[in-house]
């Protein structure tokens, strides 16, 4: 075994998903707490078959608490047929609850949903792109009973072709 990386809290902390390798041939993750900011709320991260990691995005980056892009990712990225990045955040975005955001490989960062409770609450498993190019997911709490969802988010993206 070779350790490739070890993470010192400013490019993150806690790397508890599973690694995606991208298209590019680099490998793609989340660390669920650290960062550069001053929340320490998880990172995104591009990492090469050498172990040469770069951060390419910290969570809640805002500052003042105000964490709109959302916070501690703990699942793994999923790359889409459109090259993109697309993953979960545990906790915060719009709403307290956890967002699924879309992100390049470069790391710019789309949120396209904050949960609100009402539809769930605190999304943890990994996304999964479906055959007609949904998103689909799991949601650890909220919804009508509290006990979480299942849900799809359309995005445009185009279907997964098997080869």
């Amino acid at each position: 075994m070779t350790t490739l990386h070890k993470f010192h809290s400013t490019d993150g902390a806690i790397p508890e998903a599973a690694l995606v390798q991208a298209s590019d041939g680099n490998f793609y993750g989340t660390t669920f707490e650290g960062g550069a900011g001053a929340y320490s709320t998880g990172t995104a991260f591009k990492m090469t078959a050498d172990g040469v990691l770069t951060t390419i995005y910290t969570f809640c980056s805002q500052g003042g608490g105000n964490c709109t892009d959302g916070a501690n990712p703990g699942s793994a990225l999923i790359q889409s047929t459109d090259g993109n990045l697309y993953g979960t955040t545990i906790y915060y975005g719009a709403h307290p609850q956890g967002t699924v955001f879309e992100m390049t490989t470069s790391g710019v960062l789309t949120t396209l949903h904050g949960f609100d409770n009402t539809d769930g609450a605190n999304p943890m498993a990994p996304l999964v792109l479906g055959a007609n190019g949904t998103l689909y997911g799991t949601t650890y709490g909220g919804g009508p009973m509290g006990y979480g969802t299942v849900f799809s988010l359309s995005v445009g993206l185009a279907p997964f072709v098997k080869p």
